[in-house]
């Protein structure tokens, strides 16, 4: 465990059950991150950096590749941008409003909350992204941008289709605030400016990774072969994760069925210019994500790196329903509009995932005890964890390799888990899984007294 590592009084049993964790060998290194009515009462970190052999001790500050748990904070950006009262743009507004050239290829009439709810129709694009692409540069993001907006819809201008826009949709999230923001900054600049320095959290989250950081950062550790195999046959082994069932029918399609909306919106290709080859995001290629030119590389919705602690302090926005430290960051009736949604909205089939899901307006996934309880019962493994959580309602979302983060705002509680141990065979990681069944019951110990 570091050094560094806190916990409230009430939350020993959470710091006993991370402990464990570590001990049996599930993660290299791993971070746990909660804030309970805007307090700090849980801030772990233990195991090492990397499997080298001079790897660093895991810290409460390593920074860590957060994945798709970026797309959380890419939610909480644009629910600050939409709140300003100089802003006159919702989430009902199409794309096409504050970005003209968007309309084309049946995608005039795509709104902003249809894009944060993965029907956007920009769920792939034909062509591997480019290093430039993903610059950060104005000329680069207006040359994305010009791609973006002549892109054709994925489905064909089907209103409505959802098929998880994995690593595409914080490309568009960046320019529809460029669009918007009276300042013209990027999603990255906003993030900085309007949400991390009046946190206290400047220079904690980055979308990509500024090299004089690097020495803080944690390696990605992915599966090989071989572990895979013995995850089918055995279940955990040291740091082999089970599969579950949803998990099986994805990796069937990436493997089997290249043209597949699974294939194609997980394994977006990037070309990368050093050392000059395609990559395409897959377990056998994931410690391209250790190194340049992919740490530079500007896409928040898979290359956000930050600390649990940064992560579930920035999210103690939505779980205190626009307020943390003493600020407002969103009124009352964008919270409403961001977590608002009819139920048939709401829960769709989605094509890439294989799966029901639950998307808000706002971009968090939703999950509530009836989405619990049929996930559990026709895609888990027991133990499941989350079916056991009361009648408490949850947004947020896992990233891959078994990131997780979570705002509940009738307990005023985020939680955020960070690892570097690619635990990329299941969709909801048991591990962050379990350790929030003990955070609840902390909070519910100390409800009880």
């Amino acid at each position: 465990m570091s050094p560094d590592s806190t916990v409230a009084p009430g939350y020993e049993g959470v710091k006993e059950a991370f402990e464990k964790q570590m001990a049996d060998g599930r993660a290299w290194g791993a971070q746990l991150a909660v804030y309970k009515d805007g307090v700090l009462v849980v801030n772990l970190a233990g195991g090492q950096t990397s499997d080298r052999s001079d790897a660093r001790p895991y810290t409460t500050e390593t920074l860590v590749n957060m994945f798709s748990d970026g797309k959380s904070m890419e939610g909480v950006a644009l629910a600050v941008l939409l709140s300003k009262k100089e802003v006159k743009v919702s989430y009902d507004d199409t794309i096409s409003s504050v970005w003209p050239e968007y309309a084309t290829h049946n995608k005039e009439r795509v709104t902003i909350a249809e894009m944060m709810r993965h029907e956007g129709g920009g769920a792939w694009l034909s062509a591997p992204l480019t290093l430039f692409d993903l610059d950060n540069s104005d000329v680069a993001m207006d040359a994305l941008a010009n791609s973006l907006a002549k892109a054709p819809h994925t489905h064909g201008g089907k209103a409505g289709y959802r098929a998880y826009h994995g690593m595409m949709r914080g490309l568009y999230v960046n320019e529809i605030v460029r669009r918007v923001d009276p300042k013209k900054r990027s999603l990255d600049e906003f993030l900085r400016d309007e949400v991390l320095e009046p946190l206290g959290e400047g220079g904690n989250l980055h979308i990509g990774l500024p090299r004089h950081l690097w020495s803080r950062a944690a390696d990605m550790m992915p599966f090989k072969l071989p572990k895979i195999i013995t995850a089918t046959l055995l279940g955990w082994t040291g740091l082999v994760p089970r599969i579950d069932t949803l998990s099986t029918a994805m990796f069937k399609q990436l493997f089997n069925n290249k043209t597949s909306d699974t294939s194609m919106g997980l394994l977006q290709a990037v070309h990368l210019d050093d050392p000059g080859r395609e990559v395409m995001f897959e377990p056998s290629e994931l410690t391209v994500l250790n190194r340049a030119p992919w740490r530079d590389a500007h896409a928040s919705s898979a290359n956000m790196h930050s600390s649990a602690r940064t992560a579930a302090h920035v999210f103690s926005i939505l779980a205190g329903e626009g307020e943390a430290d003493g600020r407002t960051f969103w009124r009352e009736e964008t919270q409403q509009q961001a977590l608002g949604a009819s139920r048939d909205e709401l829960l769709k089939y989605d094509s890439v995932i294989l799966m029901d899901t639950q998307m808000t307006n706002g971009g968090w996934g939703k999950m509530d005890p009836e989405y619990r309880a049929v996930y559990c019962r026709e895609s888990m493994n027991p133990p499941c964890y989350i079916d056991d959580l009361g009648d408490l309602v949850f947004y947020g979302r896992p990233g891959a390799g078994g990131n997780m983060m979570w705002a509940c705002p009738h307990l005023n509680l985020s939680f955020s888990y960070l690892s570097n141990t690619m635990h990329s065979l299941q969709l909801l990681d048991e591990r962050p899984r379990e350790l929030l069944w003990h955070v609840v019951q902390a909070v519910e110990n100390q409800r009880t007294g």
